[in-house]
């Protein structure tokens, strides 16, 4: 007996041994892959401190690298990923989403409207806890909850990462890593504020899908399902038009720049400006706000056909709506359009700088197989002193989810009642000037949304377009 206890001791002692020393591998695999992400990053990227100092980039791996032995796997892959938000650049992140961070999930995307944090769309079981403000996620105010997902998101302004945050906030690893949540929870509760001011924690179960699933709902087609949607919503494909002839509105929604099969973008630009010679509309409108970008070489046909139909490029005529998903490709088009036409921008300050980053090439840690993009090269299509952190709108309006849930459109509104005078004309002044005059506001009109919820929206005519009709043969 004594013989056979000895041995039971011997070989747990191997195994304690042996344990130790595959963990003492995988921390040094670990820190070989920091190593490589942070001499790729100085490697391919542009600028990689832009805004932060090389020597904050070096203490950040070294603290990292001195933590992994403490680490999940899962939150050293979130560690690598506060590393490329480093650079500030919105496209040097994740390529995918590392494996040790998949497999649990919120089935709830949130979204930041002007009155806080809301179910934007998710699984209907949980319809208690749609249209109404988000206070606290597990047992963390939702406002800290953000602040501590904040520095895992790349971007170039804070536009953009907060509104990148929001699918950080429902991967339940994530979650556990920041120490918003512990371990792997079958429920997460999510807070919500009633009506009456009191506060409700609703469990919401943790699932392995990831996207959307045909049991999700819009929070507006759940409360509101009787009201049409926004043309906005309504019209689909990469780029779609529509006329609306009591407003004498030519609006046409450009969702994506990329070339569909049937239609090509210049066919389709070409058949929207020949309809609006035709038909010479008080207003045209230009939809980028949920516009994420696509092949920036596809935009010439867009700019030059603005140029060209000088019944359009007028200010006061022209409109282009932007907001925080206007990135990428699309952000170059807003810059061109600033730039080169008489364009009026609608809408929240876009989520990307006018000069940025992009074309990313992809780097495979050798250890952990994660998959990064770096970006290669430097879109400078503004003035290159142009240090903007967006496109700060001349007619801002703010997304509110109360406008949201109703099935309006504030900025289609806005642009309806819109009525431009001399004075009015003349203080936006010629293009190729504009970014100056725009600099100077953004500081002013947008504080409020940075920090907590903006100013609510005065009265509004709600402008539903009842008649819409083809705007191409």
């Amino acid at each position: 007996m004594r013989r056979m206890t000895v041995l039971f001791a011997f070989s747990f002692l191997l195994f304690v041994v042996s344990g130790a020393e595959a963990r003492a591998q995988d921390v040094a695999a670990w820190r070989a892959d920091v190593d490589t992400l942070v001499v790729s990053l100085r490697r391919i990227h542009p600028n990689p401190h832009r805004v932060t100092q090389p020597s904050a980039l070096d203490s950040a791996a070294s603290a990292l690298k001195a933590r992994l032995p403490r680490l999940s796997a899962h939150a050293a892959a979130l560690e690598m990923q506060r590393l490329l938000a480093m650079a500030g650049d919105g496209h040097t992140e994740w390529a995918v989403l590392p494996p040790p961070l998949r497999g649990q999930w919120l089935p709830l995307i949130f979204r930041r409207f002007e009155e806080g944090w809301f179910v934007r769309t998710g699984d209907a079981t949980y319809r208690s806890v749609f249209g109404k403000p988000i206070t606290g996620l597990a047992s963390v105010p939702i406002e800290e909850a953000v602040a501590r997902v904040l520095p895992y998101v790349s971007g170039e302004n804070v536009i953009g990462r907060l509104d990148g945050a929001s699918n950080l906030l429902r991967n339940v690893k994530v979650l556990d890593a920041l120490r918003i949540t512990s371990g792997s929870p079958t429920h997460v509760s999510v807070t919500v504020l009633e009506p009456d001011g009191s506060e409700t924690a609703v469990p919401v179960a943790v699932t392995d899908e990831s996207w959307v699933q045909p049991r999700w709902i819009d929070v507006d087609k759940l409360l509101n399902p009787d009201v049409p949607e926004p043309l906005y919503r309504r019209l689909e494909g990469n780029y779609a038009c529509a006329w609306l002839p009591e407003e004498r509105m030519l609006y046409v929604l450009f969702s994506e720049i990329r070339d569909e099969d049937d239609t090509s973008i210049a066919e389709f630009f070409s058949g929207v400006f020949d309809f609006a010679r035709r038909s010479m509309p008080d207003k045209f409108v230009l939809d980028l706000r949920e516009n994420s970008g696509g092949n920036l070489d596809l935009n010439g046909p867009v700019v030059r056909g603005v140029i060209q139909t000088v019944e359009l490029d007028r200010p006061g005529r022209f409109f282009v709506v932007i907001g925080r998903d206007t990135y990428s490709a699309a952000m170059n088009l807003a810059v061109l359009l600033e730039r080169h036409t008489h364009a009026l921008f609608v809408g929240v300050p876009t989520g990307a700088t006018p000069n940025h980053f992009g074309d990313t090439r992809i780097v495979e840690l050798p250890n952990s197989g994660i998959q990064v993009e770096i970006s290669e090269l430097y879109w400078q299509h503004s003035d290159p002193r142009d240090a903007r952190p967006w496109i700060t709108p001349d007619l801002p309006v703010n997304p509110s989810a109360s406008a949201f849930i109703a099935g309006r459109d504030p900025a289609l509104e806005a642009i309806a009642r819109f009525q431009a005078t001399d004075s009015t004309v003349a203080s936006f002044g010629p293009p190729m000037s504009r970014w100056r005059r725009a600099s100077q506001l953004q500081n002013e009109r947008w504080p409020a949304l940075l920090v907590h919820a903006a100013q609510p929206l005065g009265p509004m005519q709600i402008a539903r377009p009842e008649i819409v009709e083809p705007c191409t043969p």
